[in-house]
């Protein structure tokens, strides 16, 4: 594989998908172990740095929701690159069934294939009503 390819792969990685699982539980103290501390994202129109404030930020974010999934349906790799898309779907407060197509693209630590140093979170925040947006923290 080289570094300037992606790979499409037909089985995901296991701990993309454990993960997405932790996130979906609201379970970010198992998410947490596959983010380095130094991480630095952008989610939607939103940028965090470091895992404390992303954890916290994204944590609160989150826990709004009644239930949430992410379906993952693609993913690409390349030399320390995962791209990753598929369905978020949520259900807020009032019941109601929210879905948005998601694209992340994730740098990987040099030292550890299994964990994010940069990330890029992609969906359409206009499907998440403004009272739910991330309520951004230091």
């Amino acid at each position: 594989m080289s570094a300037d390819q992606l790979n499409k792969v037909e089985s995901f990685p296991a701990w993309l998908l454990d993960m997405f699982s932790c996130i979906d539980k609201k379970d970010f103290a198992g998410a947490r172990k596959y983010i380095a501390d130094n991480v630095v994202i952008e989610f939607g129109h939103y940028n965090f740095t470091g895992a404390d404030q992303l954890i916290k930020s994204i944590g609160g974010f989150d826990v709004q929701f009644k239930q949430m999934h992410h379906g993952i349906e693609q993913v690409w790799q390349g030399d320390g690159v995962v791209m990753f898309g598929g369905h978020l779907t949520f259900v807020i407060a009032d019941g109601s069934s929210h879905s948005t197509p998601f694209w992340n693209i994730f740098t990987m630590a040099a030292d550890n294939a299994q964990q994010v140093v940069k990330a890029s979170a992609c969906f359409d925040m206009a499907t998440v009503p403004p009272s739910y947006w991330p309520k951004v923290t230091g």
